[in-house]
């Protein structure tokens, strides 16, 4: 009947306004703890234009939800990568997306060092992502310059998915 639809329609809505106040209470938060690591750091937000900008993405929650997902979308794909190894197919295309993962891993190490500056790495998260970042390129550099297998070393690569931990 109409009477059990309009009470269903307004259930959905109750729900989709406490999602909403849910959302920008997250939202809140963050912004909070973005503060507080900028006083606690002694960050000074009175930059130029482009700085200002990148501090804005930087401490956006769509960026930090963005970075998330593409660290799922990463681990996925290293997933279909080690069983398409085992079943020895090629694997040419996942390395190549691997690598495609790395600079935007890279470029986003590269963006909260010149907000953070240094303070960046005083953080437990921050060291790991650099650290991680660090073995991703090494992982691609050093095979090709002492001709070595890669396998050891990518293996130290599954632990981009602890970043979802944070």
């Amino acid at each position: 009947t109409s009477g059990d639809c309009d009470e269903e329609v307004a259930e959905f809505l109750e729900l989709c306004q406490q999602s909403d106040k849910a959302a920008a209470g997250r939202q809140a938060m963050h912004h909070r703890l973005v503060e507080k690591m900028g006083e606690k750091y002694n960050l000074r937000m009175a930059r130029g234009g482009l700085y200002k900008a990148c501090a804005r993405v930087a401490q956006s929650l769509v960026f930090e939800n963005s970075m998330n997902l593409i660290i799922v979308v990463n681990a996925v794909v290293m997933g279909f990568e080690v069983d398409a190894s085992l079943s020895g197919a090629d694997t040419s295309s996942f390395r190549t997306a691997e690598n495609v993962f790395l600079v935007i891993f890279g470029m986003e190490l590269c963006l909260q060092l010149y907000v953070y500056r240094f303070a960046f790495l005083r953080t437990k998260w921050g060291q790991f992502d650099f650290w991680v970042v660090l073995a991703g390129v090494l992982a691609e550099v050093l095979p090709q310059m002492l001709s070595m297998s890669t396998d050891a070393i990518s293996s130290v690569l599954t632990f981009r998915i602890a970043r979802l931990m944070r």
